[in-house]
């Protein structure tokens, strides 16, 4: 029986002794993974850590020094060696006597040498070093900060705010937040509150500033278009003016060109005369001279009469002159023959003649006719010089500078107006600036347009900027026109100059003010664009929704900011608190830069009252944010109307799924358990948050309560999706919405994104987007 005893004893003692081992082993072990943790915390408390500058700047690396067992030494210089902060490497020293402490950037004193933090306190005292302690009770006092014990306690670490201030060392919120006693987290707050109200001033004042550039912006846009008109204006009447040259310029080469035939003809017809009157002449010189042989002939006949009658008397007085008057009729005979032959002669001779005074009368007449004929031309010409001088006095009145240029360039005549213009005659304009056009032309490309003239005959404008002969500037537009000949052959060049100086100065002035406002625009776009990205950043993750569901975002902002946003807060289980979830999908008044103001307030406002206030009904989370935006906008004392519509809702966990609450403000949930694999709806109140409207704030917020479990999903939306037309100014609407989501409901979430988005694509088409569109889609899973 005693050998029993002794037996059952040892076996008790070596039981009691392998459970000590264990409990021993355990115990090391658990302390072994709390150095690690405190380790980690002393990294991560670090990066948040300011130091004084001086000592900052100064120091090419961070050190720490650890008084502490050599354990608790290399975990923490392992890990420090894989890690830098703010970009600087770490160096760990440990320390076992107060007096070989050096300079430090923090200081670790473990529990076991908690004793030595007083006298390491005053070694260090004030001169920015970071004192933390582990665990220590009375001396606690003596170091910055210091870790408690590990219990189911949020906080593992207390900052001691005199310490703190006294050594020259801060921190950043969130470890103040996690380590801060009350008086800390009340600064925190004041100082948010302070940050928010300036936040709020400085949006009001960009607003205001803003709107003051937005009005300066119409205003000049308006002068903008009342300048547009009246250059519209002007360039009418340059174009009237210059068709009314170019059909002076058209007429008065067809009446040049009419004149040269005209005149050709004339001296043709001259020519023609001319010969015709030499012929008349030599026919004239011609009878003459018949006309001197017949009065020759006729004094011969005469003579030959008086013979015979002289010859009748002398035979009357004699009878005896018979024989002799025989003789003499022999005589009178052949002088009868002679004379009878001469009157043949003269006979034909007269014939003739009379048919040559024939031929000269019809000569006569066609010469005559002819002469006439010269006389209309003389009166057509008459009539087409006084044209030709009427046109030379408006070229010579116009202000319009006329120029007359050879085929070569030189200038060969300018009017009075290009003496008004230019204050050149033609010989100082030769004389001081050059005789050819082609050499003393502004315009560099002067050659090519009268090789173009000269291939085209048509003709060309251009705008150049010619100097006066007292230095000043002129804009003008030539018109230079060739002048042909019946051979379609440029022969002359008439240029015409008119002032465009006003108008090319205003084109001036508006290529200055459209400059100035594509500087405005550029600068009201870096400032939009810096604002997107403020907006970007508070907007949630999606790495930080996947950690409890699967999701997808659709986010579309009308314009480069929004109006809308979309709200995700993780809250941890604290005191009797469970751990819940909190989103919301927001629609703000307006869109762009005031929708985005709205935005950043909403999205302030809802943390604070979720994370710091720590309300968990979401209608009493809206009833709250309605106060704060009101207060925030002060629409109590002033005509400020802007609110938001919000979709808000609470998931927290069930022993067997997932409890969702709801309140919505004008946004409606959408959701489907898919067991039943329907799509249903909870519905939002008619209220919105924010603004003046006393009869709709009657209307109270309700939360409404579902169950769901892994598989299940719901969407949040804003009505930007729904309002959203096409092409014939039809809505979206809430039926296409809910079909397009039935057909996807069962569809991978990121698919779900694609295709609805596509939807909607197809539907919009070319027409633009009407207001900021926001889809969010959560799927519960074994994430959470």
């Amino acid at each position: 029986m005693k050998m029993k005893y002794i037996k059952l004893k040892s076996i008790v003692l070596s039981s009691i002794l392998i459970l000590m081992l264990l409990s021993k082993g355990v115990f090391a072990q658990k302390e072994e993974v709390q150095m690690k943790m405190r380790a980690q915390w002393i990294l991560s408390i670090m990066a948040g850590t300011t130091w004084d500058k001086s000592k900052e700047v100064q120091s090419p690396y961070y050190s720490v020094g650890v008084f502490s067992s050599k354990k608790e030494y290399n975990i923490l210089k392992s890990l420090s060696a894989k890690k830098n902060v703010k970009g600087k490497a770490i160096k760990v020293f440990r320390y076992t006597d107060v007096e070989d402490l050096k300079p430090l950037h923090v200081i670790y004193v473990t529990k076991s040498e908690i004793n030595f933090l007083p006298l390491i306190y005053s070694k260090f005292k004030g001169k920015s070093v970071l004192i933390i302690s582990d665990r220590a009770k009375e001396n606690a006092k003596y170091s910055v900060i210091n870790f408690l014990p590990l219990t189911k306690s949020d906080k593992k670490f207390e900052i001691k705010t005199p310490i703190m201030k006294r050594q020259k060392v801060d921190f950043i919120v969130h470890i103040k937040k996690i380590g801060g006693d009350r008086d800390m987290l009340q600064e925190i707050y004041s100082s948010t509150s302070r940050k928010l109200v300036e936040e709020q001033n400085a949006l009001r004042a960009q607003k205001k500033e803003m709107k003051e550039q937005q009005r300066l912006l119409d205003m000049q846009n308006e002068r903008i278009k009342k300048q547009a008109s009246d250059i519209v204006a002007k360039e009418g009447l340059i174009t009237i003016k210059e068709q009314e040259i170019l059909d002076q310029n058209q007429k008065l080469r067809g009446m040049q060109a009419e004149v040269i035939r005209k005149r050709m003809e004339l001296e043709q017809n001259l020519s023609l005369l001319q010969a015709q009157g030499d012929s008349i002449e030599a026919q004239t010189q011609r009878m003459l001279k018949q006309q001197a042989e017949m009065d020759k002939a006729s004094e011969i006949l005469e003579q030959k009469q008086a013979e015979i009658k002289e010859i009748d008397e002398r035979l009357g007085q004699s009878e005896m002159r018979g024989k002799f008057l025989q003789n003499i009729v022999y005589v009178f005979i052949v002088g009868g023959v002679l004379v009878f032959i001469l009157l043949i002669g003269i006979v034909r001779s007269f014939i003739r003649n009379r048919k040559a005074n024939r031929q000269l009368n019809r000569q006569y007449e066609a010469i005559s006719s002819q002469k006439t004929e010269i006389e209309n031309q003389s009166k057509e010409l008459e009539s087409a010089n006084s044209e030709l001088e009427k046109l030379s006095l408006v070229a010579s009145e116009t202000d319009n500078a006329v120029t007359l240029v050879d085929t070569e360039g030189n200038l060969e005549w300018v009017n009075a107006g290009f003496t008004r213009m230019y204050g050149y005659t033609l010989q100082l304009f030769r004389n001081e600036v050059g005789s050819n056009m082609l050499e003393s032309s502004k315009n560099k490309d002067i050659k090519q347009v009268f090789e173009q003239i000269f291939k085209d005959k048509q003709t060309v404008s251009y705008q150049v900027k010619n100097k006066t002969r007292k230095g000043d500037d002129v804009w003008v537009q030539t018109t230079l026109t060739p002048i042909l000949n019946d051979e379609n052959e440029v022969v002359k060049f008439i240029a015409i100059d008119t002032d465009i100086t006003e108008e090319k100065e205003f084109e001036l002035e508006l290529v200055k003010q459209k400059e100035h406002i594509e500087v405005q625009n550029e600068q009201i776009a870096s400032s939009i664009n810096y604002a997107k990205n403020i907006q970007q950043a508070i907007l949630p993750l999606s790495k930080d929704m996947e950690r409890f569901f699967e999701s997808f975002v659709l986010f579309r902002p009308r314009d480069v900011v929004s109006g809308d946003f979309y709200w995700f807060v993780h809250r941890p289980a604290f005191d009797d608190n469970e751990e819940k979830l909190f989103m919301a999908s927001v629609d703000c008044t307006g869109h762009g830069v005031p929708g985005a103001f709205m935005s950043m307030i909403g999205s302030r406002l809802l943390s604070e009252i979720v994370l710091e206030q720590k309300l968990d009904s979401p209608k009493d989370i809206l009833e709250e944010l309605d106060i704060k935006v009101k207060r925030a906008l002060r629409q109590e004392s002033t005509d400020n109307n802007d609110g938001m519509d919000v979709s808000l809702c609470m998931v927290a966990k069930e022993k067997k799924g997932y409890r969702l609450t709801y309140s919505g403000a004008k946004l409606d949930l959408y959701y489907c358990p898919h067991k039943e694999n329907e799509i249903k709806i909870l519905s939002s109140e008619r209220r919105s948050i924010g603004g003046t409207t006393k009869k709709r704030t009657k209307i109270k917020f309700t939360d409404k309560e579902i169950h769901l479990q892994a598989g299940d999903t719901f969407w949040m939306i804003t009505d930007g999706i729904i309002d959203q037309n096409n092409a014939d100014r039809r809505r979206f609407g809430t039926p296409r919405l809910l079909e397009s989501l039935d057909s996807v409901k069962d569809m991978p979430m990121s698919e779900q994104r694609e295709i609805v988005a596509g939807v909607l694509d197809d539907y919009q088409g070319e027409e633009e987007q009407r207001d900021d569109i926001t889809l969010l889609g959560f799927r519960f899973c074994n994430k959470w």
